[in-house]
């Protein structure tokens, strides 16, 4: 009897024992098959990560494949003049307006490109830049090496009226940049490939600010210190056109013609774009005649 109960209590802690264990067996399936669903609905996550980002790549593909090709067309416009002239600040001033003239360093040559415009045409668009060289004072012969060498679609020449600092006109230093722009270095600037390729030479009479008086006053007196390098100018007017502009880089007087005078005598007609339309509206051309000379 006593064998009997053992073999039944045994019984009793065998069948508990099973249950225990079936009862860990199907929380252990049911951990796994929650795993299972976790790592099925990332793979489905992923998989449409996937297909978006295929999507994607192929939208941007197809725009690729519709967006019109860029072609950069650049003009060179050479500035030159002696040391002290004022160059570079006059050719940030239309050239790069918003820039620091007070973080200006005295280096051979700057280069800078302001944006025209851009032309649309069928799947091609054009964009065109002005590149401008700003040589310094010191190496003026190599900007004249340059100028013969180089394909120049626009000359600016500044001179002024007073060196750095001046509180009136100088004479002197008049008479010595009219020394520098004589008619023999003239003729050496005004080569067969210049005159086949600029399109204009700009004379920018700096510093009138030193001049007191009305503006119509100041640009008589500002032109008649330089009249004999005006009068040289005048002898290449049938080949290339000449305008000659007074003003004042420091004060920005005038400085805002330069743009859209280059643009007018440089640029392509079909260039223009609706932008440059309302600037050239907006700032108008410089003040002068018509034809070769202004």
């Amino acid at each position: 009897m006593p064998q009997q109960i053992i073999v039944v209590l045994m019984l009793i802690c065998c069948i508990g024992i099973a249950a225990v264990w079936a009862i860990l067996l199907r929380r252990r399936l049911l951990d796994v098959g929650a795993h299972a669903a976790m790592l099925q609905a990332d793979a489905q996550q992923r998989s449409s990560w996937l297909k978006h980002q295929d999507d994607e790549i192929k939208w941007l593909r197809s725009e690729l494949d519709i967006r019109p090709r860029l072609v950069r067309k650049t003009y060179k416009i050479l500035t030159l003049g002696v040391k002290g002239t004022g160059k570079t600040s006059l050719t940030l001033k239309w050239a790069n307006p918003l820039v620091d003239l007070g973080t200006i360093k005295e280096t051979q040559v700057e280069r800078y490109e302001r944006w025209v415009s851009h032309v649309l045409d069928n799947d091609v668009l054009t964009e065109h830049v002005f590149q401008i060289d700003d040589w310094g004072g010191e190496h003026i012969v190599e900007a004249q090496h340059e100028l013969i060498v180089e394909e120049i679609h626009g000359l600016l020449v500044v001179v002024d009226l007073g060196g750095p600092n001046a509180n009136e006109v100088d004479p002197d230093r008049i008479q010595a940049q009219l020394r520098e722009f004589q008619p023999q270095a003239l003729r050496f600037l005004f080569g067969p490939k210049m005159l086949t390729v600029c399109k204009t030479v700009v004379l920018f009479i700096n510093k009138s600010d030193l001049i007191p008086g009305t503006p119509a006053h100041v640009e008589e007196e500002a032109k008649r210190y330089y009249a004999p390098l005006i009068e040289n100018l005048k002898k290449y007017s049938a080949q290339v056109n000449i305008c000659i502009l007074v003003g004042s880089a420091s004060y920005g007087h005038s400085t805002h013609h330069l743009f859209s005078h280059f643009v007018e005598k440089i640029l392509p007609k079909d260039a223009y774009d609706e932008h440059l339309l309302q600037r050239m509206k907006q700032n108008g051309g410089p003040r002068g005649g018509k034809g070769g000379e202004e």
